[in-house]
This record gives structure tokens, C-alpha cells and sequence, in this order.
């Protein structure tokens, strides 16, 4: 794993614009080259001694002189903006809070309940979904979700 030392010699880090430079030549690019390229999954990635690294956690460790304990969350879901002031240290869990939703609705936390012909309002919670209630719109149900998420998941509660 590369130190801060290693990083810091390499790469230099702009926390206002999230871009990382090279401090000096490096094959076919010049000193001052924006390092990296996006991945197939939206993320910088840069190549250092044959191994590739997230741009936002190389961002981290310039910034904070260590490696985040788990995943770099990228707070307004922008996989390639590594912006100082959108990145935070996340486990798994809440960088999953994080993620967009994926229903054609587009109301996280709702669904349509046959049966009942409401609409329903859920929530998982340690990986098992916790039930909200049954509502007449779709909306009713989305504000539960919310009121619910921001309860349990504080800043990283997303209603979209």
C-alpha cells in the first residue's frame, strides 16, 4: 500500500476542483498532466507502480495523511467529482444508503401494493426491509420513507 510520503511526491491535489496533477513527467505525460482516466463505473482511477487507485481515496490520503477505514462516498453521486468538500470516509452500508434510486417511480422507498391498492413505504435496515405503512398516493408514502431514512441514516439519507 502506498504511503502518504510516496502519494504526496507523485501527485498533487486541488481540494477545490477535486483534480489530481502529476508533480513531474511520467511517461508521455508532462508535469502538471491531470493523472488518471474514468473507469467503466464512473470513477477516476490512477495507475501508480502497476496497481490502480480510486482518485477520491488517493484525495483522502493527500488530504488527511491516511487511508479512509472503509469507502469513500461521494456525497452528491458523482463518481468522478473528488471535490474535497464531496467526499467522506463510509462503510459499505452507507455508502449503499447513498445510491440513487432505481425504480421507474423514481420515489425511493415506495411501491405499488396490489392487494391492499395503496401504496406502500419501506426501509431496510441491517439488510432486512422494515415496513412504513400503506398510503393512498405515492408520495405519501415517499415522505414516511424519507422521515425515516433521515431518522436512521442522519447525513447520509438520500431521498432521490
Amino acid at each position: 500500500m502506498l504511503t502518504y510520503q510516496e502519494v504526496s511526491v507523485l501527485l498533487n491535489y486541488d481540494p477545490a476542483t477535486g483534480v489530481l496533477t502529476w508533480k513531474s513527467r511520467r511517461g508521455p505525460r508532462s508535469g502538471g498532466a491531470k493523472a488518471g482516466s474514468i473507469n467503466d463505473e464512473g470513477y477516476r482511477v490512477i495507475g501508480i507502480n502497476d496497481r490502480v487507485y480510486y482518485a477520491g481515496r488517493l484525495a483522502w490520503l493527500l488530504m488527511t495523511k491516511s487511508w479512509p477505514s472503509t469507502q469513500i462516498d461521494h456525497k452528491n453521486r458523482d463518481r468522478s467529482d473528488d471535490r474535497w468538500c464531496n467526499l467522506r470516509d463510509a462503510t459499505r452500508s452507507q455508502n449503499c444508503i447513498n445510491r440513487p434510486a432505481n425504480r421507474n417511480l423514481g420515489l425511493r422507498g415506495t411501491t405499488w401494493h396490489k392487494p391492499n391498492q395503496k401504496w406502500r413505504a419501506q426501509i431496510e435496515l441491517n439488510g432486512k426491509k422494515q415496513h412504513l405503512g400503506y398510503f393512498a398516493t405515492a408520495w405519501l408514502a415517499h415522505l414516511a420513507y424519507c422521515d425515516a431514512a433521515n431518522a436512521l441514516h442522519g447525513e447520509f439519507a438520500s431521498a432521490e
